[in-house]
């Protein structure tokens, strides 16, 4: 929608994971209010560590990526997983983005229930 509406949005994060960027913007500006800044007492690095991975695992969730992020899974499973900071970074993109997308997996009662409220949402 933002890209073909080419909205102020796509405008701003250059047609790339437009939303994912946005609610992780939107986020880290809100912690920057003291009221709300769960990081005060994070040293710069570890600060930066977690901003890094919070971003990372927002994105993850852009589905314009899922099916290269399916191969490169495969092929990372295929290898040997080396949970070093690569690919345990991947991997934890992976276990979000899988229960991102998961909820056709649930009992019909509680997929159907969470796909209508997505859809009123939508189209509220």
């Amino acid at each position: 929608f933002h890209k073909n509406t080419h909205s102020q949005h796509a405008i701003r994060y250059n047609d790339k994971s437009v939303l994912e960027n946005h609610h992780v913007s939107a986020a880290f500006a809100l912690m920057r209010e003291d009221n709300y800044n769960i990081f005060k007492n994070f040293t710069r690095e570890k600060f930066q560590e977690t901003r890094e991975r919070m971003i990372s695992l927002v994105l993850a969730t852009d589905m314009a990526n899922h099916f290269s992020d399916v191969a490169k899974m495969k092929t990372t499973i295929s290898q040997g997983i080396d949970m070093k900071d690569k690919d345990k970074s991947f991997m934890m993109n992976i276990v979000l983005h899988s229960a991102d997308v998961g909820n056709p997996f649930k009992n019909w009662d509680s997929c159907s229930s969470w796909a209508f409220r997505i859809l009123d949402e939508f189209w509220a």
